[in-house]
């Protein structure tokens, strides 16, 4: 046999290879092109021997398919890095030769990025962009129709793919298990369509996040999912739809490329019917008339929907309202077809009982005097348009002195004790708030989580923060999420939820200052005016750059003149308060480089010192002369690094290095290894000629990006 050996340049009309530019009879597949292949022919015959190709001497060096630049693909500097170019660069679009700059343009979440290669030098010499198309297969799902006189082999149609219609089955690949409703992902190479079925996930979303690469996440069993990159708005239908059943349909990233909602609702789940109308309408060919309802979810969400059923009765219209719902009563629910609402109640598990002028004590099981409530017992307190929800017994608000309540509790037949509770009338109610002081590490980044059926108008925000002393996150209310700024605020809770209701940056016992001086003798100057400080006195220093925060103390504390400081002193805002002594400092500032001589050699000098951050690291480099100007011979680095955690500066291992002096003159450099996010400082010492130079870092910490 005749072993040939070349590179797939492509795949012909008909689905067969194109190596090194010449068609071949032998079967091919989008992923062997730009790849090294093998195949045998007779030696003596010519004839061909293989039916088809079998991988050559071909390294897939890495795969990339989370929209990450080529360039960046390429750069040992970036997070994003696989293999570096080589010196000439083979580029493949959909089994098409291209060129860099199309292939960089055609780059988004979803595409597949492949770097080859092909002569094992560790370096890529091909790169392979996949771009396929996301389709849905309609109602009529795929025909086959049969061979004629003038077609002489079956054709296939997929309804949802107009550009597959009545193509010649040998041309469409992956189309014999499809039906209707299949969401799938396609792509054309020469003149055939390689079809795959996307995967999918099922469950509801809960909450967002961002993720690493600051893309918003959807939260669906734990894991995030970004949008693709493939389709234009996959979750142009999501509308909040937090907490719904859902498919979530996924590119070859992992990345939503359609959401599927379940419309059949729970019928355990139930809502408050707080009003309802009958909506009369007139004109030729228009209904008869629809009914409406104001729901409240057991969140304190709100949705108008439209009724179709009152248990298994259709809507009917009494007067203005709706026939046989009462408002102000809990109903289970559930969506029909047409996304309108089938609202009923099972006597046999639930049962409305009214509350009326009543008093609610706190934590007390007999909450009303009439109906018991346990710390599972959601109440839902209405209070001008809002509504407030309150979980569990300890946590509801209590009466207000000379008031009373009234309203309804959903009471569960075989416990007697209300699942469900709404008040009418909330603003006769005790506020539950509490007011602190908490710094916001970025305004722009956090995680948005629902807390209801519908999602609407009611979820709460995670933010990074400093919270009593150490570094936490905190929870704000929807409504005061527009307040959040970066920096210290005035924060007010709601004690009941742990959510903050409000925010502010008028904080009465804080300090301000546009630079920090030394820590000396039990004092520090912020700005132009002297502080003391307490043993337990808080110190944290932010990076202005990533908002990494370490917590340190007093005495690691330095002079930096461009530092943005803010403290607060001891309830500054109260007569005769100490406005002097601080309690807790913060000190965002920029990473320094440079750095300050100690022990200083006679014999040469060092120069031109810096730290500086980088990817994954931080480098010290110098230039070390002599004050002989033929002098030669090596110069050896002690880097000793120390990571500051817990506050305490921990001693790291001595990174050595060694670079030779020529003509009186050496250029040195070591990188030290760092985590994003750490804070370091370092000590170094140059010796060259037995005589030693220290340097120590001017900066009091130098944190690794």
């Amino acid at each position: 046999l005749q072993k040939i050996e070349g590179v797939v340049t492509g795949i012909s009309a008909n689905g067969k290879a194109i190596v090194d530019g010449v068609t071949t009879d032998l079967t091919a597949a989008p992923d062997q092109i730009g790849v090294n292949v093998v195949y045998y022919k007779n030696s003596s015959t010519n004839k061909l021997i293989s039916s088809t190709l079998s991988n050559g001497k071909t390294t897939i060096l890495g795969t990339s398919t989370d929209g990450a630049a080529l360039a960046d693909l390429g750069n040992p500097d970036k997070s994003a890095y696989i293999a570096s170019k080589d010196t000439s660069v083979t580029y493949y679009l959909n089994g098409g030769k291209s060129n860099e700059t199309a292939v960089s343009t055609a780059v988004k979440a979803g595409v597949i990025i492949d770097l080859i290669d092909n002569d094992n030098n560790g370096k890529y010499d091909v790169v392979r962009a996949t771009v396929k198309t996301v389709a849905t297969v309609g109602d009529k799902g795929v025909t086959i129709s049969k061979a004629s006189s003038t077609a002489k082999e079956d054709a296939v149609s997929i309804d949802g793919i107009a550009e597959i219609s009545n193509v010649a089955v040998s041309r469409v690949k992956g189309y014999t298990d499809l039906v209707k409703g299949d969401v799938v992902l396609y792509v054309k190479v020469g003149n055939t369509y390689y079809l795959e079925t996307a995967e999918s996930v099922t469950g509801v979303i809960t909450g967002t996040k961002k993720v690493s690469n600051g893309s918003l996440g959807y939260l669906l069993g734990g894991d995030a999912y970004t949008v693709s990159g493939l389709v234009a708005d996959p979750l142009s239908e999501f509308d909040n739809g937090f907490n719904k059943d859902l498919t979530l349909y996924l590119d070859n990233n992992g990345s939503i490329v359609k959401l599927v909602f379940d419309t059949e609702a729970e019928s355990n789940d139930y809502v408050l019917v707080a009003e309802t109308a009958w909506i009369n309408t007139q004109g030729v060919g228009a209904q008869k008339g629809y009914g409406q309802a104001l729901l409240v979810f057991p969140d304190g969400t709100t949705e108008v929907a439209t009724v179709s059923k009152v248990g298994s009765d259709k809507a009917e219209a009494n007067g203005n309202k709706i026939k046989n719902l009462d408002e102000g009563s809990f109903y289970s629910y559930k969506l029909d077809s047409n996304g309108e609402y089938v609202l009923s109640l099972n006597a046999k598990k639930y049962e409305n009982s009214a509350i009326s002028n009543a008093n609610i004590t706190t934590g007390k099981a007999l909450f009303d005097g009439k109906h018991v409530g346990n710390n599972s017992t959601v109440f839902i307190l209405k209070n001008g348009d809002k509504y407030n929800v309150y979980t569990g017994i300890a946590n509801v608000p209590g009466t207000k002195k000379d008031a009373t309540v009234n309203g309804n509790a959903l009471i569960n037949s075989k416990s007697n004790v209300a699942s469900y509770v709404y008040i009418s009338n909330g603003d006769n109610t005790t506020s539950a708030t509490s007011e602190s002081t908490v710094y916001f590490l970025d305004k722009d980044s956090y995680k948005y989580t629902p807390e209801t059926e519908t999602g609407k108008n009611d979820g709460y925000y995670t933010y990074d923060a400093i919270v009593d002393g150490k570094v936490d996150t905190v929870d704000v209310a929807t409504d005061a999420q527009s307040l959040v700024a970066t920096g210290l605020m005035a924060v007010t809770y709601d004690k009941s939820t742990g959510h903050i209701t409000h925010a502010k940056t008028d904080v009465a016992n804080a300090i301000t200052g546009n630079s920090n001086g030394k820590v000396s003798g039990g004092t520090i100057k912020v700005g132009t005016k002297y502080y003391t400080y307490t043993d337990d006195c808080g110190v944290f220093l932010i990076n202005k750059d990533t908002r990494a925060v370490s917590v340190t103390t007093m005495d690691s504390v330095t002079a930096n003149e461009s530092a943005t400081v803010v403290g607060v002193v001891k309830n500054a805002s109260a007569a005769n308060a100490d406005s002097t002594t601080l309690k807790a400092l913060y000190i965002e500032y920029t990473p320094a480089s440079g750095g300050t001589t100690g022990e200083t050699a006679t014999g040469f000098t060092v120069n031109d010192i810096a730290f500086t951050p980088g990817a994954r690291k931080v480098t010290f480099s110098a230039n070390v002369k002599a004050n002989n100007a033929d002098a030669t011979g090596n110069v050896d680095t002690v880097v000793t690094a120390y990571m500051l955690s817990g506050g305490e500066w921990v001693k790291m291992n001595n990174i050595t290095d060694q670079d030779t002096m020529t003509s009186g003159t050496a250029a040195i450099s070591t990188d030290i290894v760092g985590v994003k996010g750490t804070t370091y400082k370092f000590e170094v010492t140059v010796t060259y000629s037995n005589e030693t130079t220290t340097i120590t870092s001017d900066a009091v910490m130098i944190v690794a990006e």
